[in-house]
């Protein structure tokens, strides 16, 4: 499967449901402005590298997209500006992005130590997983999870490096079309692990404190 491919076809679904009015269910109230603002930034800017040495990207030096940069300003916009409830939501988000890149760096790490331990795809199985950590770790509204995912995302290769720099041996590329498809994979499995839980925490309040005239009904 080339690189790209998978980016290419998750941001057609989210089109396609975006136009066809699935936007509340997709971006919950995010304003249609900003996310257009978003993705004319990332298209325009995506051409564009910026070449870093060792010292900034372990382990062999590396290259990080604009348009990856263009996406983590806006989510530490979203982290800032997102009326937050105090500054320990903050806080709590951070550490939500930190722990989201520590496991699916870890998959990823497992995978090249031991590869048949491997379900799917190196890359996308440990995208999957980074988006689930980061919605069963971080609110569930999209604007919060898209600032945790896209922080995770950027932060992952970075901790990979770091940790392992003898099994993590090639350039970091941040921005790369693989990349996108790891991102767009981890949006997507943080966006349908968030609505399960909303699912699952709406059908528990139901069960357990169910409106009163059921409960008159039952009596």
């Amino acid at each position: 499967m080339n690189a790209g491919f998978v980016a290419i076809w998750l941001i057609t679904i989210v089109i396609i449901l975006l136009v066809t009015g699935w936007r509340e269910l997709v971006a919950d109230q995010v304003k249609p402005s900003s996310m257009t603002l978003l993705i004319v930034g990332c298209v325009l800017l995506w051409p564009f590298y910026v070449t870093l040495h060792r010292e900034w990207l372990p382990p062999a030096g590396g290259t990080v997209s604009l348009s990856a940069c263009w996406l983590t300003v806006w989510a530490i916009a979203a982290v800032l500006f997102n009326r937050p409830k105090g500054s320990l939501q903050r806080f709590y988000m951070i550490v939500a992005a930190l722990l989201s890149s520590l496991m699916g760096g870890w998959l990823r790490l497992l995978y090249m130590n031991d590869p048949v331990l491997i379900i799917g795809h190196s890359s996308l199985d440990a995208a999957i997983l980074t988006g689930a950590a980061a919605a069963l770790s971080a609110p569930i509204q999209s604007q919060s999870l898209f600032a945790v995912v896209t922080i995770a995302s950027v932060l992952q290769p970075l901790v990979m490096g770091w940790f392992a720099p003898a099994v993590a041996w090639r350039p970091v590329e941040i921005g790369s079309l693989a990349w996108w498809d790891g991102y767009m994979a981890a949006l997507l499995s943080s966006r349908l692990m968030g609505l399960c839980i909303r699912v699952i925490k709406s059908a528990a309040s139901k069960w357990f404190y169910p409106p009163e005239g059921e409960q008159e009904g039952g009596v």
